[in-house]
């Protein structure tokens, strides 16, 4: 017993320097980035109600994606200049983007899953603008209500595997972002490829390994974290 209470005191004392340090930090505030960009409107006109439903920040490039309404904007956090805007007319409900790729993934509240590219391709000889987007997984067939809230994990690869699946479901789902995948915008069907798991309870977390593409994390609502090998 008296092992354990010098054990737990020696960590409070860990925890109360630690929390000392972080009291001297000093936030400093960088140039604002105007995320009214991303929408094709005056800023006069904007509702009160409008907001970023979605956000995210590229793991090794200084970029940002905001989702705004049914808008996708990427910013260079350098300078703050945006780098582009699309349209993917239903409202952006989560975004992330890969390690090691310059795709960033958004899902829809229609239930599309979409892969935007930053890179520069060639269609026919002829060179194309880097920012575009293509429908990575159609809307689910049997979708009767918008999704609400969804988990997004993509794995860190030039050409990701995407991890996905409804915030609070029990099925784990996947597809292939490479330029390969060709699905029709208006294409209905299977929600992406079911994975089989070892349980069937909620999965309120996902995540991908930063750099071991084959990691991957679920929390689930009983409070377990399993870690599982993708092959």
């Amino acid at each position: 017993a008296q092992r354990r209470a010098t054990t737990h005191g020696v960590r409070h004392a860990r925890g109360v320097g630690d929390m000392t340090q972080l009291s001297m930090l000093r936030l400093v505030a960088s140039e604002p980035i105007d995320c009214s960009a991303a929408l094709p409107v005056a800023p006069s006109d904007l509702q009160r109600s409008t907001s970023a439903t979605a956000i995210a920040f590229h793991p090794d490039q200084p970029l940002l994606a905001v989702g705004v309404g049914t808008h996708v904007a990427v910013y260079n956090l350098l300078n703050g200049a945006a780098l582009g805007v699309l349209d993917l007319r239903s409202p952006v409900v989560e975004m992330a983007f890969a390690t090691g790729s310059s795709m960033l993934v958004a899902v829809a509240q229609d239930w599309h899953v979409h892969g935007i590219s930053m890179q520069p391709f060639v269609a026919h000889g002829i060179p194309m603008p880097a920012f575009r987007a293509r429908t990575l997984v159609p809307k689910r067939a049997r979708a009767a209500a918008p999704l609400s809230a969804v988990l997004i994990a993509p794995t860190a690869s030039q050409q990701p595997l995407l991890f996905f699946c409804k915030y609070g479901g029990e099925v784990l789902r996947a597809c292939h972002t490479s330029d390969a995948t060709r699905v029709k915008e208006k294409e209905t069907g299977n929600w992406g490829a079911k994975l089989k798991l070892d349980v069937a309870k909620p999965i309120l977390g996902l995540a991908a390994h930063p750099h071991d593409s084959h990691v991957l994390l679920l929390w689930h609502a009983d409070g377990t974290l399993r870690c599982y090998h993708a092959n």
